[in-house]
């Protein structure tokens, strides 16, 4: 089985979501730039990620993915509820999942799922499961306990026990579920919540809003012999020369971070540490997690342009597929024209497209002395 740094998406077709009406997007395997005007869509992408996460890869009792949004009114195109919300992940290695959700009388639930590779399908419907192909003998008593399985523990998708689906077939499910359940969304740092002292104890993912800092640090500072991870540690270096972090304790044994001036020999507590140092924190200890797609909003909120620039040089370099939306040329520059996904709404809902003839453009860029945040503004793409 393929780890979450292997795991990449190649295209992904939004129906009825949000912005989108039916939108296919093309996703580069490093890093991709969503760029465009506010309203665009580049969040509605973002959210699209994480509502199936929510949804598919890490369901919660009761059963109501889309509370964030109040209702499913909210995540419809133009509000429509008659018509399902359906979502299309395609794989580098040839996997194709589909998901549609009934929202009709403002409940959501889960009525078809199609998977697919290699001469394989499954499809669920309304309860239903039916298998696709051509198998031999010895295939089809596999795929029949397969199919067994789905009935017997399938409560909202037929990933839901993945884990347990073996034989053949079985890693189709598995690799799927990972990749959802593995999907990592970031935003704008809660400052307030993150300055406060957390439990040393809590969960091992970075929190959308960065409030589980502290104790995220904590733990990986002793795991890895009272350092922080390569790359926390390089950023630190770079762009904060002078300062050092140390978690510490309050008297009742919660955590927080606090750092030390080695220049001018002071402490520096939660209330005082800036906003980008704790967003630079975020977003480092982010792409230090394991996993499958990195979602950022909004990525220079807080971020003086030499930051930025480190930022985003690191995402680039990392080889792991990343989705980062701006409004920053800074961005753009450094990420290059090949990476920017082109927002804008069209009488059919949002849309996104690349740069065509990239190898020509960037030629031409080159001879009118434009950068590829230059030729965005100006709207000569």
């Amino acid at each position: 089985m393929e780890n979450n740094k292997e795991k990449k998406l190649k295209k992904i077709r939004i129906i009825n979501w949000k912005s989108f009406k039916d939108c296919t997007i093309e996703l580069n395997e490093g890093l991709n730039i969503l760029v465009g005007p506010n309203a665009s869509g580049k969040t509605n992408l973002l959210e699209a990620f994480k509502f199936l996460k929510k949804a598919i890869g890490k369901p919660t009792t009761p059963y109501a993915p889309h509370l964030e949004w109040w209702n499913v009114r909210n995540i419809a195109y133009k509000n429509d509820t008659t018509k399902p919300i359906t979502f299309e992940l395609h794989f580098t290695n040839g996997i194709t999942y589909k998901v549609s959700f009934s929202i009709a009388g403002g409940a959501l639930d889960v009525f078809e799922e199609e998977l697919s590779h290699n001469g394989f399908q499954v499809r669920r419907r309304n309860g239903i499961i039916r298998v696709y192909g051509e198998f031999s003998s010895d295939k089809k008593i596999i795929i029949r306990r397969l199919v067994y399985k789905i009935k017997k523990f399938t409560r909202i998708s037929f990933l839901d026990h993945a884990e347990i689906y073996h034989g053949e077939f079985g890693w189709i499910f598995r690799y799927v579920k990972d990749f959802i359940s593995s999907i990592l969304f970031v935003k704008h740092v809660n400052v307030n919540a993150t300055r406060e002292p957390v439990p040393v104890v809590g969960v091992d993912e970075v929190a959308e809003d960065g409030r589980n800092l502290a104790q995220l640090l904590h733990r990986l500072f002793l795991t890895n012999n009272g350092k922080y991870p390569d790359i926390v540690e390089h950023a630190l270096r770079n762009l904060f020369p002078e300062l050092s972090l140390k978690p510490d304790l309050t008297p009742d044994g919660r955590v927080f971070m606090k750092v030390l001036d080695n220049k001018l020999g002071a402490e520096i507590f939660p209330p005082c540490i800036s906003d980008g140092f704790y967003k630079i924190l975020h977003l480092t200890c982010a792409l230090n997690s394991d996993f499958s797609i990195l979602l950022v909003d909004e990525v220079e909120n807080s971020l003086h342009f030499e930051a930025l620039e480190y930022v985003i040089s690191e995402f680039k370099n990392s080889g792991r597929q990343i989705l980062v939306a701006t409004h920053s040329p800074v961005v753009v520059d450094v990420a290059g024209i090949e990476s920017i996904l082109l927002f804008e709404v069209t009488a059919e809902g949002s849309v996104a497209k690349r740069v065509a003839n990239v190898d020509r453009v960037r030629e031409w860029m080159r001879e009118k002395g434009l950068t590829p945040s230059e030729m965005w503004e100006y709207g000569l793409q």
